[in-house]
């Protein structure tokens, strides 16, 4: 790349010494769109807080407040130094798949993903299964980046109004009502984050 922007491009020309440009001028125009991960921003308050010797109760990440357990590091450790260090298969390592299909019933190996997380795997889905300019139905409230996912596939993020009356998760009759021609899908979580239900 010349580091040359072409004629009519949304991109604006920067470097990393101007010191004027701000990075996010070179980034695709959808990205404007996306929200920012408020939970990140506490998140990271609440880091440096903790640097100033603060104590800090944190209630903003889907993180476990305890350290792995002994058997799980362990494993962790002796895999390392059994020269296990190097890429996996696509979709997971075989016999990671087939022992986490064994844990659930009529599941078959060949539909289990393994990820490095759950925003990784929902972003994978909604790339996989969601076309441009169509919507998917995503329940209010819910993780606040399920709607980024959709809009970074091209798709509209219509969002599911929920309250207490149904338990914080759509019924059927909800979506049903909801869905429009242009419906590639809903979003379901169980349990549903950040409710619980």
């Amino acid at each position: 790349m010349s580091g040359q922007v072409p004629a009519g491009s949304p991109h604006k020309p920067t470097s990393a010494t101007d010191g004027q440009t701000p990075a996010y001028q070179i980034l695709a125009a959808r990205v404007a769109n996306i929200e920012p991960f408020q939970v990140v921003r506490i998140f990271e308050r609440a880091r440096a807080l903790e640097r100033e010797g603060r104590h800090v109760v944190h209630f903003e990440v889907g993180e476990s407040d305890f350290v792995s357990a002994a058997p799980i590091v362990a494993a962790g450790v002796q895999a390392l130094q059994d020269g296990h260090t190097g890429y996996t298969e696509g979709l997971g390592m075989p016999a990671l798949r087939a022992a986490i299909a064994a844990r659930y019933a009529n599941v078959d190996a060949n539909r289990v993903v393994v990820t490095t997380g759950a925003s990784g795997a929902l972003n994978v889905l909604a790339q996989a299964l969601v076309n441009h300019g169509q919507e998917v139905l995503v329940p209010d409230p819910g993780y606040p980046c399920n709607g980024a996912f959709v809009e970074a596939a091209g798709g509209t993020p219509r969002r599911l109004p929920l309250d207490a009356s149904t338990g914080f998760q759509p019924t059927a009759a909800m979506v049903a009502d909801a869905w429009g021609a242009n419906t590639a899908g809903v979003l379901l979580g169980s349990p549903a984050n950040p409710t619980g239900s």
